[in-house]
């Protein structure tokens, strides 16, 4: 019977594994293999909630990225289409 290294554990459990191992058994491997399949359809299906208000904050103000911050983290796409622009700002 081989020893197991002591340092070395299961990523999915936590259990010790053999050395060169990542998962320590058939069904640790299954669960390992449904996550990322879980992920993967999450990378490729999200789709962000529109932007649900617009800001008169300049590009690269620090409230723009404010504004940029807090819809990422709410899951919205990142601009509005009546964000203020470059484009709006009057010619010197």
């Amino acid at each position: 019977m081989q020893e197991t290294d002591c340092s070395a554990v299961c990523i999915v459990c936590g259990n010790p594994v053999l050395p060169g191992r990542k998962v320590c058994s058939l069904s640790c491997s299954g669960a390992l293999t449904a996550k990322a399949g879980l992920i993967h359809q999450i990378q490729v299906n999200y789709q962000p909630k529109p932007a649900s208000w617009w800001t008169y904050a300049r590009p690269g103000s620090a409230e723009k990225i404010a504004v940029l911050r807090w819809r990422y983290e709410h899951g919205e796409e990142l601009f509005h289409p009546n964000d203020f622009t470059v484009l709006d700002q009057p010619h010197a």
